[in-house]
């Protein structure tokens, strides 16, 4: 009986994701690179080097993403589009609406840190993307 509540409990522990904080965002801002793309059936498509990589800007709860190319000179070419965003939470979510021309789509913020940033879309697919440090 004591081995199945262990069990129990250990898969109730590693079963447990974080829940992306208002404190995290503070990771957010920068440059990062998009290391795969998992679809819903966990099928994995991985990016290889470091074509272009996404600058979000975040100030509060307001913010711009923009994509940028990285060059050998260690600068960044960056494009003229910036989209917008809001961030909101809910009790289980993070989530950033983005606005442009009159459109507007959400993703999921499902893990944030230092290193590490997971985007969820509403079809379900997730980026993980990296730190990218020029």
């Amino acid at each position: 009986m004591k081995q199945l509540l262990l069990f129990i409990f250990c898969v109730t522990i590693s079963g447990c994701k974080k829940a992306v904080t208002p404190a995290d965002l503070a990771y957010l801002s920068g440059y990062w690179a998009i290391e795969e793309a998992i679809s819903p059936e966990g099928e994995k498509r991985p990016y290889f080097g470091v074509v272009e990589a996404d600058y979000f800007e975040l100030d509060h709860l307001t913010g711009l993403r923009k994509k940028v190319v990285p060059l050998p000179n260690g600068g960044f070419s960056v494009t003229k589009d910036a989209v917008p965003f809001l961030v909101s939470f809910s009790d289980t979510e993070c989530m950033l609406t983005y606005t442009k021309n009159k459109h507007s789509w959400q993703e999921k913020i499902v893990a944030l840190s230092d290193v590490k940033l997971d985007l969820e879309d509403a079809r379900g697919v997730v980026f993980r993307y990296q730190k990218y440090i020029p």
